[in-house]
């Protein structure tokens, strides 16, 4: 709004009883700012994910080296020595600066007018960081970024094996073990052949543009020509996955602890040993796949054993309930965690293939004990968990057609 002070000082000049309140008064308005440019000359603020204001603090990112230490790039940076002992000694119990990792991202924040370094960010991971804040007091303190759910779809089409076909479409091996969670049970991946195909409906956990997780929403698999679908749903407060009726899609054990192998030795009571030179009981089944593959446990329960045994190499043992039990053979390297009374759940990661103890190539032998005896797990046959009941029918349908357009191979496909 533009106001016109000579024409008010007219007006009041005009009448001679306010001539000399309306001088005082224009001349107020003459000395006061209006309102509306006392807001715009008011500065404005730009928060970052990270609490600090854009318009008062530059941002810079930097790679830590090998051989740099936070304390090194503070004073490379221009940090005054004395700061930069106080920042380091107000990290002790916050982060250990012994382990921060080469290669990691840190953040430096600089002063628009003065250009000196007020705060440094390490990156831990995508979401986490430790914040080093020398503006006033200098603090140390941890901060986590929420992740950004976003619903997407993919469709591929069987090539060679689950894991190179998902790697085609940009889809992590954390998707692929869920996958095998899923339909472990009903499918034997081992024998996917070229021509099926796969539809994914996930969600993808993104912080800062990376994807750090991601979570199967519905999942459709066209084995041999024929569909097998699974479903999230919750009921009851619990998370599970459904098939398109509304039955249990899980079976109590996967057929197989690793992804994608063959089959190198099968459970026979009669079978020549490739070290041992001689016929001898081979009481589980042998599964060849690359080293580092990983290894997981087939059902869940708690393990008993992981340990280095002269014949076995690096195994685990898990037991699932009162009745079953399985090992784990000639492992690599047992995944972090695995000792005695830790609890494991169907497809958790427990360790890696290898070729440890008495054995001539990567490969994992899987055995299965019922009632303390040994015996051969794919002559067995599970149940599926059980279904949802009639009640939830209803509810459950009405998630399940709205998640099913989505797997009619119309996304992104190979």
């Amino acid at each position: 709004m533009t106001i016109d002070y000579r024409l008010i000082l007219t007006r009041l000049a005009e009448s001679p009883l306010t001539a000399g309140l309306g001088l005082l008064l224009a001349l107020q308005l003459l000395l006061t700012p209006s309102i509306e440019k006392g807001m715009r000359a008011q500065p404005s603020v730009r928060i970052d994910q990270y609490g600090i204001d854009q318009h008062q603090y530059r941002r810079a990112t930097r790679t830590i080296h090998r051989g740099e230490t936070l304390a090194s790039i503070m004073l490379e940076e221009g940090v005054a020595p004395e700061r930069v002992l106080e920042a380091t000694t107000a990290a002790d119990g916050v982060v250990n600066l012994r382990r921060i990792r080469s290669g990691h991202p840190l953040l430096v924040y600089s002063g628009v007018a003065s250009l000196e370094p007020s705060v440094f960010i390490y990156k831990q991971s995508p979401e986490q960081y430790v914040t080093f804040d020398l503006r006033d007091s200098v603090s140390v303190y941890h901060g986590f970024l929420p992740a950004t759910k976003v619903l997407r779809t993919v469709t591929a089409t069987i090539q060679s094996d689950l894991y190179s076909s998902l790697s085609e479409v940009s889809l992590s091996s954390a998707m692929t073990v869920q996958l095998v969670r899923l339909f472990g049970w009903r499918i034997s991946f081992q024998h996917l052949q070229v021509g099926d195909r796969l539809a994914v409906t996930y969600e993808d956990h993104v912080v800062d543009s990376v994807s750090v997780d991601v979570s199967v929403v519905a999942a459709r698999i066209v084995h041999r020509n024929n569909d097998y679908f699974a479903f999230r749903h919750t009921f009851e407060g619990k998370e599970e996955y459904f098939d398109q009726d509304g039955g249990g899609v899980k079976g109590r054990f996967l057929r197989a602890p690793v992804d994608f192998t063959r089959i190198s030795s099968r459970y026979s009571l009669r079978r020549f040993h490739p070290v041992q030179r001689r016929y001898k009981a081979h009481l589980g089944t042998d599964f060849a796949a690359p080293t580092g593959t990983p290894v997981f446990s087939t059902a869940d329960g708690i393990v008993t054993r992981a340990a280095y045994g002269r014949n076995n190499g690096n195994f685990v043992q898990i037991r699932h309930g009162e009745t079953y039990a399985t090992a784990y053979l000639h492992l690599s390297r047992i995944a972090a965690g695995m000792s005695p009374g830790t609890q494991v759940s169907q497809g958790q990661v427990i360790g890696y293939v290898g070729s440890t103890g008495l054995a001539t190539g990567p490969h994992v032998c899987y055995r299965f004990w019922m009632d303390g005896v040994q015996v051969d797990p794919l002559q067995l046959s599970f149940s599926a968990v059980e279904g949802l009941p009639e009640s939830e029918l209803p509810r459950f349908h009405i998630a399940r057609d709205s998640l099913m357009r989505a797997l009619e191979f119309s996304g992104p496909s190979l």
